[in-house]
C-alpha cells in the first residue's frame, strides 16, 4: 500500500496547501516550492541565485518505513564539489531548527542527499549534521546528466537499517543506531543547490510507504528497484 502518492500534476503555482492525490496536505513555509506546470515540484528561485532551498513538507498517519522519487537535473555542473541535489527528509516530530524556526528543516531527521555527482546520508540534531555520517558515495560513473532525463532515487527504513537507492542504479546498505529515534512520520522533499548556481534539480514524482518493507517474503511492501 503506498500511503503517499504525488505526481505534482496541475496549473503552475505555489505547492502550498496542494492536497496529493493520496489525501496529504502539502506545506511551504518558505514560499520556494512550486509545481512548474509540466508534472515536476521545482524551487521558486531565478537562474543564477545561490542559497536554492526548497522545503516540501508532509505528514503521514505512521513512522515511514520508504521515501523515493524520479528526479530530474537541468543546467551546469562541471566538478564534485557543485552536488546540487534532491534530498529525502524524516523526522520524529514536526518541529523545525533554524531562526525562524520554519526555515529550517526537521529538528531531528535523517537527511538523505542524492546528488548529481555524489550520495550522502546524514542524521541532523538542531542545526548541524551529527558525525560520523552513516554513507557517503561519489558515482563510479562520475556525474549524472543534467539534461532533463530522469533517475530514480529511495531510501527504506528497516530498524537500524537504511536501504539506499542512488540514482546511479545502485543500491546500498547503512547501519545506524540513531535511525530508529530520528526516523518518523514527517517527511520533507527538498531541492538544494548553493555550490552550482544555474544547476536545478527537480523532483518529477514522489512516493512514501508506511507498511514494513520486506525483501522478497511476500510480507509488507517490496521494494520496486
Amino acid at each position: 500500500m503506498t500511503a503517499l502518492h504525488d505526481d505534482f500534476a496541475g496549473e503552475a503555482g505555489s505547492i502550498n496547501g496542494r492536497i496529493a492525490p493520496t489525501g496529504q496536505r502539502w506545506l511551504d513555509p518558505n514560499d520556494r516550492c512550486y509545481l512548474d506546470g509540466n508534472g515536476r515540484l521545482i524551487a521558486n528561485v531565478p537562474d543564477g541565485e545561490a542559497g536554492h532551498y526548497m522545503y516540501a513538507q508532509i505528514a503521514l498517519d505512521a513512522p515511514v518505513t520508504s521515501m523515493r522519487a524520479d528526479i530530474s537535473w537541468v543546467g551546469t555542473s562541471t566538478e564534485v564539489s557543485q552536488n546540487g541535489a534532491v534530498t529525502l527528509i524524516a523526522g520524529n516530530a514536526p518541529a523545525r531548527a533554524g531562526t525562524p524556526p520554519n526555515q529550517g528543516i526537521f529538528f531531528q531527521n535523517i537527511h538523505a542527499v542524492f546528488g548529481i555527482w555524489a550520495t550522502s546520508i546524514n542524521m541532523w540534531n538542531g542545526t548541524a549534521p551529527e558525525a560520523p555520517d552513516p554513507f557517503f558515495r561519489i558515482y563510479p560513473g562520475g556525474r549524472l546528466e543534467p539534461d532533463g532525463r530522469i533517475y530514480h532515487i529511495g531510501m527504506a527504513v528497516i530498524g537500524q537499517l537504511l536501504v539506499i537507492d542512488l540514482p546511479n542504479g545502485e543500491r546500498f546498505y547503512a547501519a545506524d543506531s540513531r535511525i530508529p529515534a530520528y526516523s518518523g512520520s514527517n517527511l520533507i522533499y527538498q531541492c538544494y543547490n548553493t555550490t552550482a548556481v544555474n544547476l536545478r534539480p527537480r523532483i518529477e514524482e514522489v512516493w512514501a510507504e508506511t507498511a514494513p518493507v520486506a525483501f522478497g517474503t511476500g510480507v509488507g511492501v517490496e521494494l520496486p528497484y
